[in-house]
């Protein structure tokens, strides 16, 4: 008898606990199946976000793309046009040139008589001198230039003198210089129209001359080169 209540217990407490435990797993697991949907939602979330950004840096991607599309094709046309105005720009400086020498027919050596007509028809000499504004490179500038409008060819010549009485060195002065057919090469002091007799230790402004050149010969102390 004292058996039968034993079972009989046992029957209650099971019939009791278990639908208790039973409601208390089901209850656990909605719980963490809540959980795990709420994760899934963020992660889909999430997913949604970096698709969203791929595709927008699959645009700026084109947009970048479809700009260096036009700028290479802007660059490109600059490179055409401006390669065809540097084709026009050299055919206009050739057709220049040829119409410079066919205009001034220059005497790239002309003969002394040539020379010594242009110095005493060319007006320089006339002009003033003016330390630092108008001083001996202008004269001998003005010259060259008239000379060139003449159809003569001339060329500067730089003069280097001694020291001067202040001890002063690298002293200098300009001139010019035509090359003629049956004179040689031949000085002009601008200034005067005088024809000078160029030589290394001649006395021009009281100081020796210790070399002089042109775009015709160099000459100093003990050494000469012909151009």
């Amino acid at each position: 008898m004292a058996h039968d209540r034993s079972e009989l217990y046992i029957l209650m407490i099971v019939i009791v606990i278990v639908p208790i435990a039973t409601l208390y797993v089901n209850h656990e697991t909605a719980q963490r199946y809540a959980s795990l949907t709420a994760d899934h939602e963020a992660t889909l979330d999430r997913l949604a976000v970096i698709g969203q950004d791929l595709e927008h840096m699959t645009e700026l991607h084109e947009i970048e793309r479809d700009i260096k599309v036009r700028e290479i094709e802007t660059l490109s046309g600059d490179l055409k046009e401006v390669t065809h105005e540097n084709f026009n720009l050299k055919r206009e400086l050739r057709d220049n040139e040829i119409q410079f020498y066919e205009t001034y027919d220059l005497k790239t050596s002309p003969t002394y008589a040539d020379v010594i007509e242009f110095i005493d028809a060319d007006d320089t000499d006339r002009l003033s001198y003016v330390l630092h504004d108008h001083d001996c490179t202008q004269f001998s500038n003005t010259v060259i230039r008239n000379a060139l409008t003449s159809g003569l060819f001339a060329c500067a010549v730089d003069i280097s003198l001694d020291s001067d009485a202040d001890g002063i060195v690298d002293m200098g002065h300009a001139i010019v210089a035509f090359n003629t057919v049956d004179r040689g090469i031949i000085y002009i002091e601008p200034q005067d129209d005088r024809v000078l007799d160029m030589h290394i230790g001649m006395i021009i402004n009281r100081l020796q001359v210790l070399q002089y050149d042109s775009c015709f010969e160099m000459r100093h102390m003990g050494h000469f080169m012909g151009h």
